[in-house]
């Protein structure tokens, strides 16, 4: 087992950002740092779906790349309203798996100002896990953190502030509905192609994850704060009420099912349901499911605390 310890950093009053571009949505948090505690000024999310058709193509598209930087460059203006004292920016799966990559990054560069670093799966499952536990720094308890993105998907194991184990599985809701969902709503067989998938990918990660009795298992990012607020019939998103809420297996294939009764159209009604999530909402349900089911996990804390938390903790102060 890979042991890696997590040094919380900094010390003083900052005002700090911290921008993800992720295969589904590029999202920006901005928060005021002292020490290893952080107060939220601002945390917002733009769908820009950077990674449509990366895996089949492995490449960026111009027009996904578009979406994208017209989405930083608002960012931007955002950071420079606030009078930001620095900025971390960071992609992961998409832009991992593109060889175009580096043409995009210069762009952002050129057009945007922005130094964006491409990080490795197991320095995105580190960060995602320091934002996640960083408020559980005086506890001992064992940590499970499962981190459900449009490309791939982290799970991490270990402490506050220590990290035990971590896997990074090419396995997302935007990667598994371009591989596996041609209907609308999904046939039977496709999502059965999806519940293979996830275990065949991580049959090996499964086997080596032992689940104890008195282990606190967090889920991060946008499947999972979704289906939270589709439990809560959230009609406007409400990160407090997300934050800490508990989402249990049975509930999470209820509403998994009654996504499936429904087209995307009647989706994109769904009380608690972003419009620009639709499309992708079933894969990630049925990811988290077949995850929570292979590792014997009868329900999951929601955390609204995540990679963006762990970008702002990590930038040297």
């Amino acid at each position: 087992m890979k042991s890696v310890s997590v040094i919380y950093a900094g010390s003083g009053l900052m005002k700090l950002a911290s921008i993800d571009i992720g295969t589904n949505s590029v999202r920006l948090m901005i928060a005021e740092k002292e020490e290893n505690c952080l107060k939220t000024l601002y945390r917002g999310t733009k769908i820009t779906r950077l990674g449509e058709a990366v895996n089949e193509k492995q490449v960026l598209l111009d027009s996904a790349t578009r979406r994208t930087l017209l989405a930083l460059k608002k960012y931007k203006e955002v950071v420079e309203g606030y009078k930001v004292d620095k900025v971390r920016v960071v992609a992961t799966s998409a832009v991992r798996d593109a060889k175009n990559a580096p043409v995009f990054i210069d762009e952002i560069k050129e057009k945007i100002g922005f130094h964006v670093e491409i990080l490795t799966g197991e320095r995105e499952a580190e960060l995602s896990f320091l934002g996640a536990t960083y408020d559980f720094s005086e506890d001992s308890q064992p940590i499970l953190v499962i981190d459900i993105g449009g490309g791939s998907t982290e799970i991490i194991l270990g402490e506050a502030g220590f990290i035990e184990n971590f896997f990074s599985l090419d396995i997302g809701s935007v990667r598994l509905t371009e591989m596996f969902v041609k209907n609308d709503p999904p046939l039977e067989s496709e999502i059965w192609s999806i519940e293979n998938c996830v275990h065949s990918v991580g049959r090996m990660i499964f086997k080596k994850i032992e689940v104890g009795k008195d282990l606190l298992c967090l889920g991060l990012a946008g499947t999972i704060t979704t289906l939270s607020a589709i439990s809560q019939r959230m009609e406007v998103y409400d990160s407090e009420r997300i934050h800490g809420s508990m989402l249990s297996l049975s509930e999470i294939e209820r509403i998994l099912n009654y996504l499936l009764s429904k087209n995307f159209s009647e989706r994109r009604q769904v009380t608690g349901l972003e419009r620009e999530r639709a499309d992708i909402v079933i894969a990630g349900a049925v990811i988290l499911k077949e995850i929570m089911k292979a590792l014997n996990l009868k329900e999951i804390i929601v955390s609204e605390h995540d990679i963006l938390d762990g970008l702002i903790l990590s930038i040297d102060t």
